[in-house]
């Protein structure tokens, strides 16, 4: 009778010529050294890459300090050229990020002022004086302006 309990390793094992296990060891061996050289590739990738990114960073770290400063300019100068639609955007992107810069508010409703866009003018104004009282005859004084202007208006169209 055949013995069935057999190790099944002891076929593998008795089957390791050392040819066959210097081969084995090569192919091992081969495939470590590809992925050292993948893996030493790819970090000096990251390494580099990391530096970059964080020149990059600091760059944006000083450009964000005078976005504000640079925005309000561009808005006037936007303003001061006649190109509304951009000095809307600045005035209104500034607004958004710093709320409690006021004279952007200011300068928003003035440009919904030369687009006779009244409402808008007078909404945004009207805020203002609640959140700034320094801004107050400023704003009083652009709001009687914009009244002026829609009665003649309202006249002409009579």
């Amino acid at each position: 009778m055949e013995n069935n309990n057999h190790n099944p390793t002891e076929n593998i094992d008795s089957d390791k010529s050392p040819k066959k296990i210097k081969t084995k060891i090569t192919i091992t061996e081969s495939i470590a050294n590809f992925f050292h050289k993948k893996s030493s590739s790819f970090l000096f990738f990251i390494s580099n890459h990391i530096e970059i990114v964080r020149k990059e960073i600091e760059i944006i770290k000083k450009k964000s300090k005078n976005l504000l400063e640079t925005n309000y300019n561009l808005g006037l100068k936007h303003l001061e050229k006649g190109n509304l639609g951009d000095a809307i955007f600045r005035f209104k992107f500034i607004k958004k990020f710093w709320p409690h810069h006021y004279e952007s508010h200011y300068q928003l409703a003035y440009c919904y002022f030369l687009q006779n866009r009244f409402y808008r003018s007078k909404k945004i104004l009207e805020d203002l004086i609640t959140i700034d009282q320094n801004s107050k005859d400023k704003a009083l004084q652009l709001i009687a302006q914009i009244e002026h202007k829609q009665a003649i208006i309202n006249n002409n169209d009579k």
